[in-house]
This record gives structure tokens, sequence and C-alpha cells, in this order.
């Protein structure tokens, strides 16, 4: 139990670290004035966009209340309430929004979990990504039978005119939700952080799924696909619990890392004949770009022999495939995406190609039982966090003609206790080797920690010996095996 909270907190932090510099709204320089508890910005046709909430008498369980926002502040008409503007004030149960307000920005109002009701007036016209996404409280939307643009459907919140689903009203709790006939898309965090919904059918209707649109709802161990579905968007079913997974015919585009971080997948499925993708011992692959997008990570064999003619690792691709211990990788391979291998705990050793020459970051971070790499004569750098909390890792040899070794590169790996770096090496990431970091918390001074048994093997002269002086690292020189 302990260790699946622990899975599920990773994942938390990694979604909300993550998602909101993804899914940021760009907005032009402007001069921001205060009024009362609001900070907002004069827009082109004179009117107020409220930017930013600011009292700490909400910011927690405490000092609860009933919010309406001014339809005016100095004066000045408030057409707009900008994104993430009232993000995380706890105290604040309900809200209204003032008739003239014509547009309600991306997650104006995300993660206030004592939010239980909205009144939406009918000037509204143009809703961004989820306003209300992970208010757990919120059982109720205001808004007119004959509201222009907006209607609630089965707890469901639409812009009706397009029928896209913008936001389920986590308040209810549901468990099973099927999304209503006629729906064409589902927007991006339109689910977001749905901790109760364990099963969900999706009609044929549906032709889009966008970006992140079921991120973090871990309880879904369930998706039905109605045959319409056309796209499915990255980071989609991020962070689920889904175990089984067949794709439609009509599925004709795949985002990246769509069902990444689903502990528990044993499988995805499609027909022989799918135009678009084809398995391979459960491994899910891109036909035209010849990209193996998902091993499923429960799994339970021990070896996976990436076929010959892939061409792509995708990022993600064996994200916590914890029963993997070897994997061989064919020569045809010429990409290995992000975080390619994160998590996969049993892997101890791997051989990259030589025609690998797209390595991306994170590769081996969390492979406790790695030890061995090899890497091609090739590489020009070791990117960042590659072996990032790589436990089993005691000594590495760093390839002639690496000029890099990047942030976090051996990070965490706390019984490392020999790296041999030759003269090609130009660049050293500060934290490269760091075990730790300490924080004065009242100075808010930090410094690196790295482990007091780790010893460089450096040539006399090169970039490398200096780095581990100015570290005050341990070093040898690699002629002579003694520092000089």
């Amino acid at each position: 139990m302990m260790k699946r909270l622990t899975a599920i907190l990773l994942i938390t932090l990694l979604c909300i670290a993550a998602w909101p510099a993804a899914y940021a709204e760009e907005t032009p320089e402007r001069e921001t004035l205060t009024y009362g508890n609001y900070q907002y910005v004069i827009l082109d046709d004179g009117t107020a966009e409220i930017v930013k909430y600011q009292s700490e008498d909400h910011d927690d369980h405490f000092g609860q209340v009933a919010l309406t926002i001014p339809a005016e502040l100095d004066g000045v008409p408030v057409s707009s309430i900008g994104p993430e503007c009232f993000k995380s004030y706890y105290g604040i149960t309900s809200i209204v929004i003032p008739d003239g307000v014509r547009r309600i920005g991306s997650r104006a109002f995300y993660d206030l979990w004592l939010l239980t009701s909205v009144t939406i007036p009918d000037s509204v016209t143009d809703v961004g990504e989820n306003p209300f996404a992970e208010c757990g409280a919120l059982i109720e939307i205001i808004i007119s039978p004959d509201h222009p643009v907006l209607a609630l459907k089965d707890h469901l919140l639409y812009a009706w005119s397009e029928q896209r689903l913008i936001s389920c009203l986590l308040g209810y709790r549901d468990e099973h939700i099927d999304i209503p006939d006629g729906t064409r898309s589902i927007g991006s965090l339109a689910f977001f952080y749905n901790q109760c919904m364990r099963t969900v059918t999706i009609p044929g209707s549906v032709t889009t799924i966008d970006d992140s649109a079921f991120y973090a709802s871990f309880a879904l161990t369930s998706v039905t696909f109605g045959e319409g579905i056309e796209h499915i968007g990255s980071h989609a079913f991020y962070g689920c619990s889904l175990q089984n997974v067949t794709l439609p015919d009509s599925l004709k585009t795949l985002g990246k890392r769509a069902f990444g971080e689903n502990r528990g997948l044993q499988g995805i499925s499609v027909s022989p004949n799918h135009p678009v993708f084809e398995t391979y011992e459960g491994a899910l692959i891109e036909r035209d770009s010849h990209e193996l997008i998902l091993y499923p990570d429960q799994k339970t064999e021990p070896r996976f022999d990436i076929p010959q003619g892939i061409e792509r690792i995708g990022p993600g691709a064996f994200s916590n495939a914890v029963h993997l211990t070897e994997v061989t990788i064919p020569d045809s391979v010429t990409s290995i995406g992000d975080s390619a291998f994160v998590g996969c705990e049993s892997l101890q050793s791997l051989t990259i190609p030589r025609s690998a020459t797209e390595l991306g970051t994170g590769l081996f971070h969390f492979c406790n039982n790695l030890s061995d790499v090899v890497l091609p004569d090739n590489v020009t750098l070791i990117g960042a966090r590659w072996f990032f909390s790589c436990k089993a890792m005691t000594s590495f040899t760093v390839p002639d003609g690496v000029s890099r070794i990047d942030d976090g590169a051996f990070g965490s790996c706390d019984n490392l206790v020999s790296v041999t770096i030759p003269a090609s090496v130009t660049y050293i990431a500060d934290n490269a080797f760091a075990i730790s970091e300490t924080i004065n918390i009242e100075t808010n001074e930090s410094w690196l920690n790295t482990s007091p048994n780790l010893t460089l093997t450096v040539d006399p002269g090169s970039y490398a010996e200096q780095y581990a002086i100015d570290n005050e690292l341990n070093y040898v020189y690699s002629d002579t095996g003694v520092r000089q």
C-alpha cells in the first residue's frame, strides 16, 4: 500500500510541476494594477482582466467565504477572468461571476477544494481549458437554460455549440461515467485529477480527446472507446490505472505518452487490420514511423527483443516495466525518446547501438538495478538525468568523444565510487554527481552533496580535473592512478 501511495505522490508532483507550463496561455505585457484583493490589467477595449486574486484570509480551510467577483475594479468594467488567477484559494466555497464577463481563462479556479457552487452569467461566451480543474467538491454550476454557449449534461459542462466537453463536476464522485452520445470532443484537463471515476465509456461521436483530458485520474481502470475516435492527445490518460486498452480502427494519431504512467497496464490491443497501429509481443507500434510507442509495464516476461526495423523508441516507452531484466535494441533504432526506460527497476544492463544518434533526457532514471550501460563510440554527451538514482551503479567510464555531462546525469547514484572522464569533456553540470541538496531554511542558502566515496579519474590539466578541484571531489590521474 505504501509503495502505491508513493507512486501516486510521485505522479501527482509530476502533474503539478509539468502541466501548467505546458498549457500556459500567452498574454501580452501590460501594466498590472491593484484594487482591493484583485490584480488586473486593462485590455485593448478598455475593460479589465483579473490576473490575480490575493487574500490571506481565504488561502486555507479557515476564513471560508462565498465570493462574488465585482463587476468593476476602480470603475473599470471586468470582462475577463485570467488563467489560474484564483488558483489554490482553498477557503473559497462558492463563486458568483458578474454579468459582463465574457471570458473565463484556462484553469481560472484551479485547485479550489472547498468550492461547491459557481454561477456563470449569459455574457460568458469564451471558456478556456477546464477552469475548474481539481475542484474536488464542485457539485453545482448555475447557468441559465438559454445560455448562448454553455450547457450541463449528466454532471458534465459543455460548450454546446461545438459539443466540447469542458469539465466534469468532481463533487459528484461518479465511479462510472457514460459520456453522452453527440459529444464531439473531450477538452484538455476535462477530467483532470478525478479520483473517483473507475470506468468511462466514450461514444463514437467523439472524434478528439485533447491533451491531458484524463490526466492523473488515478482510479480509472477501464476505458471503452467507440468507433469514431480519430485523435488521442499527448498525456491524455497519463497517470491513470488502466489495465487493458483496445484502440479502435478509426484512431489516426496518438499523442506523446498518451497512456504513460499507467502502472498496472497489461496490454494494448488493436485489430490485425488496423491502418495505423500494430502490436508486437504486447508492445504498441506505429506502422509508418516505425516507432515503438509503449510496452505494457505489467508484462511479466523478463526479456524483450525489440524487432529489427523499429527506428524510434518513443518517450517513456518502457516506463515502469518492472519485470524486464533485459532489453535488446537493434541497429535499426536511430532515436530513443525522453525517459524511455524510467522506472525499469529490474533492468540490469543495456547496450545502445551506434545507430541511435538521438538520445533524450532521463533515459534510465530510477532504474535501481541497472549497473552496466554500454554507450556507442559516437555519443557526444551524457544527457540530463540519464542515470539518476541508478543505485546499483558503482563505476562508469565516459566514452572518448563525449563533451558534456548534463544536469543530474549521475544524481542520487549513492553507490557510485568511480567515474572515468576523458579529456574531451569540456562541460560538467554542478549537480551532475550530487546525491542530495541541503537547504538552510533561515538563510535560503543551498549546497549540493556528493558521495565522499566518489573518485573521478581524469587527465592532467583537463576540464574534469579543474571540476574536481572546484567541487572538492576526490580524483586520480588516468595515466598513474594517483593524484599528483
